[in-house]
């Protein structure tokens, strides 16, 4: 499943919506509670993001497939540096405006990928189910599901 999500006006002003429709994607997806919580999240918090950016060409699509969810955010102003996801890789970055919402995106999705080559940037972000096989060796302290 493809669901592209432009960050027009009404999602602006409705983070609920945004939201709501990630769930249902998580849902349809069959995604277990705990990562459908944070794909809805990693979502909310990368909307974020590209609204901080002030481009109304921002994007935000999602897809599924046998080895997980990916979030592909579309930025033509090229806001998104390697330098800021460097610099925001560990949870304990400094934690303030559109620097948290980076550290809470690159915290609970599994594998980040940035491409910049045409001027805009677009980061690609992955969530792996719960029974991933590299769950099996995550620390107590990563965004895995506690019921597994």
């Amino acid at each position: 499943m493809f669901l592209p999500i432009p960050l027009s006006t009404p999602l602006r002003d409705n983070p609920a919506m945004l939201r709501q429709r990630v769930h249902t994607f998580a849902t349809i997806e069959g995604l277990c509670a705990c990562r459908a919580a944070d794909l809805v999240l990693a979502a909310h918090e990368a909307a974020l993001l590209l609204i901080d950016t002030g481009c109304p060409d921002a994007t935000l699509s999602l897809w599924a497939d046998q080895a997980g969810v990916s979030l592909h955010l579309y930025d033509p102003t090229s806001a998104i540096t390697e330098d800021q996801i460097a610099a925001n890789r560990n949870l304990h970055s400094r934690l303030t405006g559109s620097a948290a919402s980076l550290v809470v995106v690159l915290y609970l999705c599994d594998l980040i990928a940035l491409d910049r080559s045409d001027g805009a940037s677009r980061l690609h972000l992955r969530l792996r189910p719960a029974d991933h096989p590299a769950f099996v060796n995550r620390p107590p302290t990563s965004p895995a599901c506690s019921h597994l």
